[in-house]
């Protein structure tokens, strides 16, 4: 067994996040006077010149740090993985200490050698979407070993594939598309929170990510590909509020945390499908 030098450990990291904290919040404090609510009636241009200048600044800030988010979540997973691996031989090795021999190491071998056992963590193999039809995709056991790298990845506790896109997270699975059901299901989300009590059997959607322990696929009605203009004569909320480029400044002031969550889910339901095509 060869072993390697050991780095020099230090506090140089937690060190780095605690300023990086603390001068994320003294910026922001200092700003203060620009964060304030305004009165709609009388408008200083001095402080819409700062706040623009706010604006461009935290603009900046937010791409920065989204431009780290992959370097530093593709660096967390490589060395989770390596510690798995290192933490493999430590225990093969304490074993061999206490007197246990090859056969023993052998009788407790994984499950997951068995035939029919799910497929291990951190591999990539088929998921099936339907009877015949499926994705090669990373299985993890949560969305924090979701990585940006192009990669789909399957989330094992929910249910739901997930990818990383320029720093954001989307998820979820292909749902049901409704066309003349009178009361579809788990199409809007629950607004009951994490306090909901009958996630399987309540009618309305839960985020996994707000809903530990969920496997809700969000829903849709056929509608809700159809794009509704601003003044439209169909309704706004069963369509989409948002795509059109030319309303599209005026379309984004009228989307809530719903109609933003929705747009996300269809929009993963949309890559699932694309992949499930002949390319």
């Amino acid at each position: 067994m060869v072993v390697a030098a050991i780095p020099t450990m230090n506090n140089s990291g937690f060190e780095f996040i605690d300023k990086f904290g603390a001068g994320v919040g003294q910026y922001i404090a200092d700003q203060k006077v620009l964060l304030e609510d305004t009165d709609g009636e009388s408008v200083n241009v001095r402080t819409v010149e700062s706040r623009n200048c706010m604006i461009e600044q935290l603009t900046s800030m937010l791409a920065i740090i989204n431009a780290t988010v992959g370097k530093l979540e593709t660096a967390l997973n490589k060395a989770k993985s390596n510690q798995t691996r290192d933490m493999l031989v430590v225990d093969s090795l304490i074993s061999r200490m206490n007197g246990e021999n090859e056969w023993k190491s052998i009788a407790r071998k994984p499950a997951r050698k068995q035939i029919g056992a799910p497929p291990p963590l951190g591999v990539k193999t088929k998921v099936k979407v339907s009877e015949t039809l499926g994705l090669n995709a990373i299985r993890v056991a949560n969305f924090d070993q979701v990585a940006q790298d192009g990669e789909m990845y399957y989330v094992d506790s929910c249910d739901h594939f997930a990818y990383r896109l320029a720093g954001r997270l989307f998820h979820g699975n292909v749902g049901t598309i409704y066309t003349d059901e009178k009361n579809p299901e788990k199409i809007k989300d629950c607004r009951f929170a994490a306090s909901c009590n009958k996630q399987e059997q309540c009618d309305y959607y839960h985020d996994p990510r707000l809903f530990p322990g969920s496997k809700d696929r969000r829903n849709y009605i056929a509608s809700s590909w159809m794009y509704a203009p601003p003044q439209s004569r169909y309704d706004r909320g069963r369509a989409r509020r948002f795509g059109s480029r030319e309303h599209l400044d005026s379309d984004i002031l009228s989307m809530n945390e719903e109609n933003i969550a929705r747009y996300h889910s269809q929009t993963t339901h949309d890559v699932i499908c694309s992949l499930l095509l002949p390319s």
